[in-house]
């Protein structure tokens, strides 16, 4: 009967243990466990995405299989060299080499820090490839993005990704059409402001793979990737994250966001961070923690798409501006915001205006002790009942809509 590769390597470990010293077979077993290990640092570098370029999950769990599979063949053998005699215990350095090597094998594929993006290319608009990915407004991560930032496209024919530096810096898109690419740093960013700004030609993002937990500033990361449709954040971390400001800023092809896994303690500015996302219907939000945000003006300004918003946990005692919070939000019908605390809130301008939907707005908590600016807050607002205590709202609600 014919033995595959792994009992092969069993039956060496029993031939071993029978024997006090046996250097032929310990020979083999390392050339073995090399081998091995050499085919699953090839998997772990090319082969775990799927036939379109997408991370394969499939592929990564048959990856961890093998690498703990690997790492019990080493185990077992090391254990094995110890119970022997001294001249057997030269191939414990091997052994203990290869372990570390094994240990770190994932950390080797560009896939453990990465980001992949879909681009769709107009013929009338061929953008410079460089600006596929942008940096913020300052250019303080320009210098790590250029040192820590590893680029490659998807090549059609070969079914990979293929490294273009050049391509990513210098040249334009060779036509019209459908792009992948890949971004894979070295190491962690911590500034992610504006990295995708004014990709109009952006259609995908896929976040899964990528390490946010040091990232503090994520403002206008996304601002203006009018043509985003699909984005992938569910491993999303922002346990460091202050400043969401224009974060999702004019994404008007975006329909629907989950953002139920976002930790937003840290968080101050949320400012215009869904400014313009027209076409967004759907917007989990029940976990956000805005215990210490101070801006919240315009933040689902002219989301007009929008029916309804579940913002029943949010925390507003630390708010001073909620300007145009929810301007031009023409499709909301019913709002409930007995929850908020505006006890610090001084602006609140036109924070309803052009709510033309709008039938039930409770504003049952509100106090507007230290506003000093109520211009249009119920602009164009008609046949809406407005629940308030407060007199200064009492008398904006029956004042004549602004034209």
């Amino acid at each position: 009967m014919k033995l595959n590769k792994n009992e092969k390597f069993n039956k060496l470990i029993e031939e071993t243990e029978n024997l006090k010293n046996n250097k032929e077979k310990l020979e083999q077993i390392i050339v073995f466990l090399k081998d091995k290990f050499k085919l699953l640092t090839e998997k772990s570098e090319e082969k775990n995405l799927d036939s379109q370029g997408k991370i394969d999950e499939k592929k990564i769990k048959q990856l961890q299989k093998e690498k703990k599979e690997l790492e019990r063949m080493v185990k077992k053998i090391r254990d094995n060299l110890i119970k022997k005699n001294e001249e057997s215990l030269k191939y414990l350095n091997t052994i203990n080499l290869l372990e570390k090597q094994i240990e770190g094998i994932t950390k080797k594929s560009n896939d453990n820090n990465c980001i992949i993006c879909d681009y769709e290319i107009n013929e009338k608009d061929i953008p410079y490839i460089n600006q596929i990915l942008n940096y913020n407004e300052d250019g303080s991560n320009l210098q790590f993005i250029k040192e820590n930032c590893i680029i490659e496209y998807y090549d059609e024919k070969k079914k990979e990704f293929q490294k273009k530096e050049k391509l990513f810096f210098e040249q334009r898109f060779p036509n019209q059409g459908n792009y992948r690419f890949k971004f894979s740093f070295k190491s962690s960013l911590k500034n992610g402001s504006y990295l995708f700004s004014n990709c109009l030609s952006l259609k995908e993002i896929d976040f899964s793979k990528f390490k946010t937990e040091e990232i503090i500033n994520l403002s206008g990361m996304l601002e203006q990737c009018k043509s985003l449709n699909v984005l992938n954040l569910s491993n999303f971390n922002t346990i460091n994250v202050v400043d969401m400001n224009k974060l999702f800023s004019e994404c008007s092809n975006l329909k629907s966001l989950d953002l139920s896994n976002f930790n937003t303690s840290k968080v101050i500015n949320m400012a215009y961070m869904f400014y313009n996302c027209s076409s967004l219907k759907e917007l989990n939000l029940s976990n956000f923690n805005t215990k210490n945000v101070e801006y919240m003006n315009g933040m689902f300004y002219k989301c007009s798409s929008l029916e309804n918003i579940n913002i029943s946990s949010f925390q507003t005692e630390k708010v001073n501006d909620m300007s145009y919070m929810f301007s031009e939000c023409s499709s909301l019908k019913i709002l409930n915001l007995s929850n908020f605390n505006t006890n610090n809130v001084t602006l609140l301008k036109s924070m309803f205006s052009k709510c033309t939907s709008l039938k039930e707005l409770n504003l049952e908590n509100f106090k507007t002790d230290k506003v000093t600016d109520l211009r249009w807050v119920f602009s164009k607002i008609k046949n809406c009942k407005i629940n308030t205590k407060d007199q200064k709202l009492l008398d904006a609600s029956k004042e004549i809509p602004f034209d």
